[in-house]
């Protein structure tokens, strides 16, 4: 039997540790420290991308209104490139950013009859 000292220091440390979410581990005799996350800790989101598919049936000019009237701060040079690129090559990045904001582009977008894709960002 251990001194009721080393007893009672023993049990202080534990409680220290496990107050700072660290834990021991014994696996195949040995110690092992890990840390765990906190609950409070978050992890970032992934952005997604919002795409801009080939219009088979629209003008370029009614495409690049719609991306003016619904992407905040959207140039009218840089929805004519948008435009352009996705007729020419068959997709074009149209806005990039968290999930809520780009499903809420893509469906504004697609209720204007534009053919959208929402994909993550890698």
């Amino acid at each position: 039997m251990l001194p009721t000292r080393v007893t009672t220091v023993f049990w202080y440390i534990l409680l220290k540790l496990k107050s700072e979410n660290i834990y021991l581990h014994d696996e195949m005799s040995q110690e092992v420290l890990e840390r765990k996350t906190n609950i409070g800790e978050t992890q970032p989101h992934p952005n997604y991308k919002l795409l801009l598919l080939r219009q088979t049936q629209k003008d370029i000019d009614f495409i690049e209104a719609r991306l003016k009237r619904h992407i905040p701060g959207m140039s009218s040079d840089k929805a004519h490139q948008i435009s352009v690129a996705a007729n020419r090559e068959g997709v074009a990045l149209v806005w990039t950013g968290p999930k809520e904001i780009a499903e809420l582009y893509y469906e504004l977008l697609k209720s204007e009859g534009l053919s959208m894709a929402l994909e993550p960002d890698a």
